[in-house]
């Protein structure tokens, strides 16, 4: 709440104990629905029990004995089920908005209504997503999208069912983009439109979204609209749907990407998931990476306000099983971005502070991959750039698509204020890539140009 951390929980009633007793006695309570074996049972100034059965309303037993005085008041905290992804929707029950969880599991099904946590029976299991449109709560099955009833989110009928896909090509997410939904599979994707989702007077569709041949979708919560355009990670980079067809936006990082895990290939879990979320009118896309030395490392992507690219690594475990949200925290806090940790207990605050010590920092930038149609001699590249008045540029190509050769140019040394500077390359290889980087206090690099001389496999110079 901006001050501490408090439990989401089932707490209606008090309880008590007749002496030290692993049997606990409600009073006011309806643990039957609400509570199952498995939950925590917290009471008020003691530690933390497993619930291991549930006998009535009134009546449960945990692990180990307590000592309760008549009228004591508790919590009951479910647990989720472990490594799920959970799906989160608002929706209104009796006048007043209510969050629902879904962790895809029968007993994973959660109402909280800003005091209590209940748990429900519905919608149906095996949920990977879930929606809310045109008020229908809307969850994307293995196969089949499912809706409640209009403004009843306790009713599914049986009959609002609408198959998407087979088994072999299973749904992955469900998300709302300008006036209708975009249903995720993991090969391919559809629009579902309509204004009245009624069976049996139907006024909806569903059609197939043109997608990129090869096309994966890895992150079930990766989808969100930034700059008017649905975004999000496929199976090899970032991209992006105007509402005709979708296209990859992420062509120029794409060696940064490769790493990225490929949810494709597995079941999406906590630990190999990742999430977008959009602040500042900036894109946030967290996911898991293979080059980081902790498999709780994830890196960053961003596309800022202008459509360009941004890679952050996070050398910290505090990153691993990382979610992103935007929240407003107490009656006068601020707007804050915050990531939240599986790992740890704890929030951290992203984008956040300034510090000046007046030290340089590593400024970088690379550019795409440059791919030929054979080998060919790379004989060297002429650098033009602002001359400065201290510093050095380091100048670095890769053209085995893994090393980058480090090269050093004077940036003071020249005639003018533009100066040029050949590097030495002398390498084969069938594509090139390279980058610029500098960290000289109180200096700036700029480049303007840079030319690369190879030979092709007629002897000719470009």
């Amino acid at each position: 709440d901006g001050t501490s951390f408090n439990f989401a929980a089932y707490r209606a009633g008090t309880c008590s104990t007749s002496g030290s007793s692993t049997t606990i006695t409600g009073s006011g309570t309806a643990w039957t629905a609400n509570v199952a074996v498995g939950d925590r049972f917290i009471p008020s100034g003691g530690a933390l029990n497993e619930v291991t059965a549930v006998n009535s309303d009134t009546e449960i037993v945990v692990t180990t004995a307590v000592n309760l005085s008549a009228g004591t008041n508790y919590q009951i905290v479910h647990p989720l089920s472990n490594d799920a992804i959970c799906s989160i929707v608002a929706f209104d029950v009796s006048g007043s908005q209510n969050i629902f969880v879904f962790d895809g599991t029968a007993g994973g099904k959660l109402r909280y209504d800003g005091t209590d946590v209940f748990r429900v029976t519905y919608p149906p299991t095996g949920i990977v997503s879930a929606c809310v449109f045109k008020n229908y709560v809307f969850v994307a099955r293995t196969t089949t999208v499912e809706w409640c009833a209009l403004r009843d989110i306790t009713t599914w009928p049986v009959a609002n069912t609408q198959t998407v896909t087979s088994a072999d090509d299973p749904l992955r997410a469900i998300v709302v983009y300008s006036n209708y939904m975009v249903v995720f599979t993991k090969k391919r994707m559809f629009r579902f439109m309509g204004d009245t989702f009624d069976p049996a007077n139907p006024t909806y569709v569903l059609d197939v979204i043109r997608t990129p041949p090869n096309f994966s979708f890895s992150y079930s919560r990766s989808a969100v609209t930034h700059n008017g355009f649905l975004k999000f990670v496929g199976g090899d980079g970032l991209y992006v749907y105007d509402g005709g067809s979708v296209q990859k936006i992420s062509q120029i990082i794409q060696p940064d990407m490769d790493n990225m895990v490929n949810a494709f290939y597995q079941t999406e879990g906590i630990g190999t998931t990742g999430v977008s979320t959009v602040y500042k009118n900036r894109l946030y896309a967290i996911v898991p990476d293979t080059t980081s030395d902790s498999p709780n490392t994830h890196v960053i992507y961003m596309q800022d306000e202008r459509d360009r690219l941004w890679r952050f690594l996070s050398t910290s475990g505090d990153w691993g099983k990382t979610d992103l949200i935007v929240t407003k925290l107490g009656a006068s806090g601020a707007i804050q971005f915050f990531g939240a940790p599986a790992t740890n207990s704890g929030l951290l605050v992203l984008e956040t502070g300034n510090s000046d010590v007046s030290a340089g920092i590593n400024g970088t930038w690379t550019g795409k991959e440059f791919v030929f149609p054979n080998d060919v001699t790379f004989i060297e590249a002429a650098v033009t750039m602002k001359k400065q008045s201290a510093g050095n540029l380091t100048f670095s190509f890769s053209v085995d698509r893994a090393t980058f050769v480090d090269k050093t140019c004077d940036m003071t040394a020249g005639v003018g204020t533009v100066i040029r500077k050949i590097v030495p390359i002398s390498r084969v290889g069938k594509a090139i890539r390279f980058r610029v980087a500098n960290n000289t206090a109180a200096q700036t690099f700029e480049i303007y140009s840079i030319e690369f001389t190879y030979e092709d496999s007629d002897g000719r110079r470009t």
